[in-house]
């Protein structure tokens, strides 16, 4: 058995008395840090043995009652019988540790008696140990990502699972993954899929890691590793330069935007929030993938009110894209500055409406004379 597994205790128990041990039933003790009820056999007696063990003046003796039993029967002199318990080792490491087995039986007249507690040791292995040697986080702040933890174990692990537990600002969308037979020595890797909420600043945050492994007929997990999952800042842009456009006109603008971050973005698309006094028809504009320190157009084409104020206006431009882990995410909103430029008075137009109308004057003028 392995510390704070389950396994099996099997023991074969003789009668070197001289009577007939009736309705017997074999307690196990364990220490106080190690004793868990037996699953093969409540630690009550079952029901149906009570009428011929307890008459109604007599009751199970306190110190079995609550220990894992296993129901023998009739034991004559000299005859052997086996006692099979399952219990739960409950200890912080390996080692050989002390434990007490006794019959509890009613004797010829219907009583009952215990026998004398007999000592023998269990042999129990210590946990595995488990190192982690690197741990790669692809986690943003306001985005999910992939967490890759690279492990080595000591032992020998069957049907092993890796899990990970992790608090605010971070949540788990996948906390648990199979890993399979291990070997002592090799490394083996653990995949997690991690989201950090808007609240999260870029650092490192503590998380739990934990392997679960085969113990005998069942599981055991380590005890808590503790690591320090990176959170990556999230991917900021620029944006330069600063197009002007005159009040009443429609016309494209064209901005250039920068990946200021420090990972590369892919299929990304620059959206411009229009606000008054501008309007627009075409608002997005894809931009297509960019590197750290990158920079590529994006043009819209917008209009603004006749009577807008000549003045610097600043829009918010926002990026769409996938990150290295091929997830959506929407970029905070870079300021994308634009110069209107006061509204001109098209006096060439004006001078060709005087001239024309001018014209028609004397051309009626002359007509009337005739």
């Amino acid at each position: 058995m392995i510390a704070g597994g389950k396994g099996y205790i099997e023991l074969t128990i003789k009668n070197t008395g001289k009577k007939t041990a009736r309705n017997a039933y074999a307690t196990i003790e364990l220490p106080k840090s190690q004793q868990q009820a037996s699953t093969a056999v409540p630690s009550m007696l079952p029901t149906s043995m009570l009428p011929l063990m307890m008459p109604s003046s007599i009751s199970a003796p306190t110190s079995a009652a609550s220990q894992p039993a296993y129901f023998i029967g009739d034991l004559k002199p000299g005859e052997e019988a086996r006692a099979k318990f399952y219990v739960t080792v409950e200890v912080p490491k390996g080692g050989v540790y002390p434990a007490k087995v006794k019959l509890v039986y009613l004797d010829d007249y219907g009583n009952l008696k215990e026998s004398d507690p007999v000592s023998f040791g269990i042999s129990v292995l210590s946990k595995p140990e488990i190192s982690v040697k690197a741990v790669d986080s692809r986690v943003y702040v306001n985005s999910k990502g992939d967490l890759v933890i690279r492990v080595v174990s000591n032992l020998d692990l069957r049907s092993a699972s890796a899990r990970i537990s992790v608090s605010s600002p971070l949540s788990a969308l996948s906390s648990e993954c199979y890993i399979g037979d291990v070997r002592a020595g090799e490394e083996f890797t653990a995949f997690f899929k991690l989201q950090a909420s808007s609240e999260a600043r870029a650092g490192k945050y503590p998380a739990d890691f934990y392997i679960r492994f085969k113990a005998g007929d069942d599981f055991a997990e380590t005890d808590a590793v503790k690591i320090g999952v990176e959170v990556l800042p999230e991917i900021e842009f620029e944006v330069l330069g600063i197009p002007e456009i005159r009040a009443g006109e429609e016309k494209i603008v064209t901005f250039t935007v920068r990946n200021a971050g420090n990972a590369e973005v892919k299929d990304a698309s620059a959206r411009l929030v229009i606000v008054s006094p501008f309007t627009s028809s075409d608002d997005t504009a894809y931009i297509g993938s960019l590197k750290p320190g990158e920079i590529a157009n994006a043009s819209f084409k917008i209009s603004v009110d006749r009577d807008a104020t000549p003045k610097l206006y600043a829009l918010n431009l926002e990026v769409k894209y996938k990150n290295e882990n091929g997830e959506w995410v929407i970029s905070k909103p870079a300021k994308a500055v634009i110069k209107v430029r006061p509204y001109e008075v098209n006096y060439a137009l004006y001078a060709v409406i005087a001239v024309l109308i001018i014209a028609a004057a004397v051309y009626y003028l002359r007509r009337r004379r005739r």
